[in-house]
């Protein structure tokens, strides 16, 4: 055997690797997660990263928050990584938010992006400084690749001697409406007309949908996505002006992509802003409005004249009261209200025929034979004809009136003396008109 083989180089393989075992024991006794770092990068092939003298932190990406329309500050929201993914939706533009300790001399101070998207596409884009907190240096990135975001990235972080791998920002849909219907509940006067039928129904949403003053109307949403969240706001807009209602929340207990919003009772035209937000936190790129006209139901008309008589009359004078009701669907009631000087109301019920007539006769001398109070000589008498329909605003009636006449009550003589006055009035104005006739006849010829 020893004339075979050279036992001096095994030897000095032997005292050489008595040596490096030895320091090697020392290295592991003196720095052991070093030991054992080294350790598992040589035989374990792992990617554990050396000890670096920069530390780099996620904090994660910020969005806006589309405003409602009565909202002048816009508001943002953080989406942080999840197992070195964040999800954003389409279309939105965000910042990316990192920070970073230790940092080395310059021209290592500063942080990269290094990126790689769908297409295979590569870039690179370094953040700005941002806010120093304490030990931390804050930065940001908020430029291209994060604007009008369609498609994923896959992202990598570089920061003095430290780097973040195995980064990803996924685009997904941002939750929106994919269909709305509404619910529909017709108010019960509507039931009375004879010209049409109500009741409940559901109806596909369109925009500028219109439905009869005092519906009570729902809104069922159907989403794209699994809803966490939902905000709206409501905004009237009628006769009395544009009322803007707070913002209202609705959390829901487990995500779903059907719900109902309550709109209540459409008395005006109503606008609905709605803004969701899905169980990723994401919330909406934008906000959608749904827009619902109100079929206003207009007072009853009400024409009113008095037959045969003017505004002076006598203890013996007959009134023939003529008027002419109609509404837009059915009429519940019609009266005459009289006010004599400064007495209290008086309301007389008036029949309503089917072609909308309201007529009655008030005869004073019958009245007075019959022991009623009548106006008197010197009396002021004040007449108005109302009417009312099916419609209830709240506790007040809808009521339309009409235009009120005045009456003078007078002795005969002074009636005869009024009439006198007016006959010789309206002669002297035919002369006038007679004699300005007979000048531009004149002149004519």
């Amino acid at each position: 055997i020893r004339s075979m083989g050279r036992f001096q180089s095994v030897q000095r393989e032997l005292i050489a690797f008595a040596a490096i075992a030895g320091i090697s024991c020392v290295v592991a006794l003196l720095a052991p997660k070093w030991t054992w770092q080294w350790g598992q990068r040589l035989f374990g092939v792992s990617d554990a990263p050396w000890p670096r003298t920069t530390q780099l932190g996620l904090v994660g990406v910020e969005m806006d928050i589309p405003p409602f329309s009565n909202q002048t500050v816009r508001e943002r929201y953080m989406v942080p990584f999840h197992d070195g993914t964040v999800r954003v939706p389409k279309g939105s533009s965000c910042q990316l938010k990192i920070w970073a300790k230790n940092l080395l001399a310059p021209p290592y101070d500063t942080c990269a992006m290094n990126y790689r998207d769908a297409d295979g596409n590569r870039g690179r884009a370094n953040l700005r400084r941002g806010a120093k907190e304490g030990a931390r240096q804050n930065f940001v990135l908020d430029g291209p690749p994060l604007e009008s975001i369609n498609d994923s990235l896959a992202m990598s972080l570089t920061g003095g001697d430290a780097r973040i791998g195995n980064l990803t920002l996924r685009a997904i849909d941002a939750p929106l409406v994919a269909a709305a219907n509404i619910e529909v509940e017709y108010p019960a006067y509507l039931q009375r007309s004879t010209k049409t039928a109500w009741g409940k129904e559901t109806l596909p949403y369109r925009n500028g949908i219109r439905l009869p003053q005092g519906t009570q109307v729902g809104l069922r949403i159907e989403s794209n996505n699994r809803i966490r969240r939902s905000e709206w706001m409501i905004v009237r807009s009628g006769p009395d002006g544009v009322v803007t209602q707070p913002v209202e929340t609705r959390e829901f207990d487990e995500p779903t992509q059907e719900f109902r919003l309550p709109l209540g009772q459409l008395d005006a035209n109503l606008l609905l802003e709605l803004r969701l937000w899905d169980d990723h936190g994401l919330g909406s790129t934008r906000v959608q409005q749904f827009v619902l006209a109100a079929i206003a139901d207009n007072p009853p008309n009400v024409d009113f004249v008095l037959d045969g008589i003017g505004t002076a009359i006598t203890e013996q004078a007959l009134l023939q009261v003529r008027s002419k009701v109609s509404d837009d669907y059915d009429l519940k009631e019609a009266w005459i209200e009289s006010i004599v000087d400064e007495q209290p109301k008086q309301r007389t019920m008036l029949a309503i025929t089917p072609r909308g007539e309201a007529n009655i006769d008030i005869d004073f001398k019958a009245m007075r034979d019959s022991g009623q109070e009548t106006p008197k000589a010197g009396s002021v008498l004040s007449l108005m004809v109302s009417a009312s329909d099916f419609l209830q605003q709240g506790d007040a009636p809808h009521i339309g009136r009409s235009t009120p006449i005045q009456l003078n009550g007078g002795t005969p003589v002074q009636l005869l003396i009024l009439l006198d006055r007016r006959e010789l009035a309206m002669r002297a104005r035919l002369e006038h008109i007679l004699v300005e006739l007979w000048q531009l006849r004149d002149l004519l010829a």
